[in-house]
């Protein structure tokens, strides 16, 4: 949302909002609605007044729906291939560029690009962009992962058992914060993927069996899931000790 304001070079006064449960959790008819909290966050850092569509009113339901028909049917449909989020973005901006703000209106009977330069909206100054990730808690499981959308995600083995936060980025990764810290970022995989290791999370708990491996029944280690990490000796024996033992059973 952040980048809408900075290509309109400011932050409208209102936005007008359809009625959906990110933005209102219930309707009251005398105007008395019980926002979604993180709405109305969102819009205090940015200083406008949100507005709602009247319920079955399909004047002012028109106005947020039209739009979303129009890049429907003239930017998607003129999508060849895409390859990614950031190159979908670049297209949109071309479009926008060269068609949907080039042209003449229909019902302002003004091209957009040249109305919004006289709008003066109130600047951003800067601003950061609103932080907009899924923010949630997980709590590392006994072999030292978290689980989140249907993935196990590695942490580092000293956090075992504990309580963390878990932060879902708009670009796709996945941070995991305990006291303050972040202690851990993973590229989000789909859901039932196999699990995300980064051997060095496990790389105290592998030294540990190492040095003991009685430990591997202790109640906070747990069984260990996944393959040990590449540094983990592993006795190398010539063919001729197999080919013995073969011609030993004969």
């Amino acid at each position: 949302m952040a980048k809408d304001y900075a290509y309109i070079n400011g932050v409208p006064a209102e936005l007008l909002y359809d009625n959906q449960k990110v933005v209102v959790l219930q309707h009251d008819p005398a105007g008395n609605h019980r926002w979604n909290p993180k709405l109305l966050d969102f819009a205090a850092y940015y200083g406008f007044d949100p507005r709602l569509c009247r319920p079955y009113r399909a004047r002012t339901k028109g106005k947020v729906e039209n739009g979303v028909a129009y890049v429907r049917g003239n930017f998607w449909v003129r999508l060849l291939a895409v390859t990614d989020l950031d190159d979908l973005n670049q297209q949109a901006l071309g479009w926008l560029e060269e068609t949907a703000n080039a042209r003449v209106h229909g019902t302002t009977g003004q091209v957009p690009r040249e109305q919004l330069l006289l709008e003066t909206l109130p600047p951003l100054n800067g601003r950061p962009d609103y932080d907009t990730a899924l923010i949630g808690h997980r709590k590392v499981t006994r072999d030292c992962f978290i689980s989140y959308e249907g993935v196990r995600y590695s942490v580092p083995s000293r956090y075992c058992l504990q309580k963390v936060l878990v932060r879902e980025t708009p670009e796709g990764t996945l941070e995991i914060y305990a006291q303050g810290q972040r202690i851990a970022v993973h590229r989000c995989a789909p859901k039932g993927s196999a699990p995300v290791i980064e051997p060095a999370h496990h790389a105290e708990l592998w030294a540990a069996l190492r040095r003991d491996p009685a430990r591997s029944s202790h109640p906070l280690l747990g069984p260990i899931v996944g393959r040990a990490p590449a540094e983990l000796e592993v006795e190398v024996r010539p063919l001729s000790v197999y080919e013995a033992l073969v011609g030993g059973e004969a």
